[in-house]
């Protein structure tokens, strides 16, 4: 059975904007046979965005987003109001006004080595992601792109060396996009950004034709 551990550093009175935003990467560890030590099978990286945090101290969240990341920011402007800071308009759109409580867990990534893929232990560690983290947010959200795409990745980029090239790119990214919508997860109108509101026993009816369903 897979196992997440999980590392992550504060500060003690910090002044960065950035003291609200906690930064949560980790190995994922398997125990191969009768061997006593772990085996690192992959890695996860997430970010609680402790938005009730961020109120209660008058810290600026767009600046403490920006100061993290480029993902936390963009993540910052699909999920908020730039001006209020409250949920942004495609938040509502999506979910009315449903989502009370305030933080979100925003997974960045979770990947494992090649010969471990296939066999379930991605979904499971998202499960525990989103059931143990993500129990006290508003919202979770991942960007689902996979691992071998890079942020600045240009969809027309070697079709000049592979004419399949674009065809195989959608395959890739509607196969991950497949993997978060099974666990309940809908695309943000407008935005590359997936969300799954926990606190919610039905998620909204996505492209998918169907409710979501709660995590068990």
């Amino acid at each position: 059975m897979p196992q997440i551990r999980f590392k992550f550093e504060v500060e003690c009175e910090d002044p960065s904007p950035a003291r609200v935003i906690l930064a949560l990467t980790g190995e994922i560890v398997e125990y191969m046979g009768d061997s006593q030590n772990p085996f690192n099978i992959g890695t996860v990286s997430s970010f609680l965005i402790q938005r009730d945090r961020a109120l209660n101290e008058g810290v600026s969240l767009s600046q403490a987003m920006d100061a993290v990341s480029k993902a936390t920011l963009e993540c910052f402007e699909a999920l908020f109001d730039p001006e209020t800071e409250d949920w942004s308009a495609a938040v509502v759109e999506l979910y009315g006004h449903d989502i009370v409580d305030t933080n979100v867990l925003f997974i960045e990534s979770i990947e494992l080595a090649a010969e471990f893929r296939g066999k379930g232990i991605g979904r499971q560690v998202a499960i525990e992601l989103i059931s143990g983290l993500g129990a006290g947010c508003g919202l979770v959200a991942v960007n689902p792109r996979p691992s071998q795409y890079s942020e600045s990745d240009d969809p027309k980029q070697g079709l000049g060396q592979d004419r399949h090239y674009s065809a195989r790119r959608m395959e890739d990214f509607a196969k991950i996009e497949a993997f978060w919508m099974k666990l309940g997860f809908r695309q943000l109108p407008g935005s590359a950004l997936f969300t799954y509101a926990p606190q919610l026993e039905r998620q909204p009816v996505g492209d998918s034709g169907g409710a979501g369903r709660r995590i068990q």
